[in-house]
């Protein structure tokens, strides 16, 4: 019997697929009007990221997945932001290293992808 129903479904695990998020920290980068600027931020903040993951000295923030690199429009900025910290001091840690390439970056609260 062949179908197309996924094996998540078939075998009663299927929240096991869906990310939960809840109340959390990133860091912010950079806030901008130009959503082109955003845009650009955002593909150096992605490179800079993976860059800094490949380390094998890297700190255990990064090891978070892939690039965890977001734009949240709230009118009329885009905020370009990263990581998935749950708890403030964690992203407070991560600041140090973050501001050394993003100079003005801030822990802000916000909605994150949490940890399975």
């Amino acid at each position: 019997l062949q179908h197309d129903v996924p094996a998540e479904l078939m075998e009663n695990r299927a929240a096991a697929s869906v990310a939960r998020t809840g109340r959390g920290y990133r860091i912010q980068i950079t806030q901008t009007q130009d959503k082109s600027a955003a845009d650009a931020m955002l593909a150096e903040a992605v490179a800079w990221w993976r860059e800094q993951a490949a380390k094998p000295d890297s700190p255990s923030f990064f090891d978070q997945g892939e690039s965890p690199v977001y734009i949240l429009y709230r009118q009329p900025y885009y905020r370009v932001r990263l990581g998935n910290f749950v708890s403030q001091a964690d992203a407070l840690s991560a600041l140090s290293h973050v501001s050394a390439r993003f100079p003005g970056a801030a822990v802000v609260p916000d909605t994150v992808t949490l940890p399975r």
